[in-house]
Formats: C-alpha cells, sequence, structure tokens
C-alpha cells in the first residue's frame, strides 16, 4: 500500500463523438439520419450493449492474440 487508494465510481462522464470533416453539411446530414435510424429502430441499445455495456467481446479478443 504506497498510499493508492481504490475508487469504485467514475470520474468523470465523457460523451461520445464522431469527428466529421467541417463545412461538410451533406455528410453531417447523413450521419444524424444514420444515428436517428439506429436509434429508432432500437439497434443503436444492442450495440450500445455489445460494445460499451458488455465486456465479453475484450475476452474475445485477447483469446485470439494468445492463440
Amino acid at each position: 500500500d504506497a498510499g493508492f487508494i481504490s475508487i469504485h465510481t467514475t470520474l468523470t462522464y465523457e460523451p461520445y463523438g464522431i469527428a466529421l470533416p467541417p463545412n461538410d453539411a451533406h455528410f453531417m446530414n447523413w450521419v444524424e439520419n444514420f444515428l436517428d435510424i439506429l436509434e429508432g429502430s432500437g439497434n443503436m441499445e444492442v450495440l450500445k450493449d455489445k460494445w460499451f455495456r458488455n465486456g465479453a467481446w475484450v475476452d474475445r479478443v485477447w483469446e485470439r492474440e494468445i492463440t
């Protein structure tokens, strides 16, 4: 114990972002429409569960690295 403490709560909340080229209104519109469709269909929640809420995919990556 070197004076470190363990905390079990999130220090900050950082929303995720998507980088888009400046001055490309058509591409920004496409991305916004795509995200709206994902939200409306329920597929955004499926993706959030897979990649952010469930860490099982990390174990599969490590299994591939080792074998």
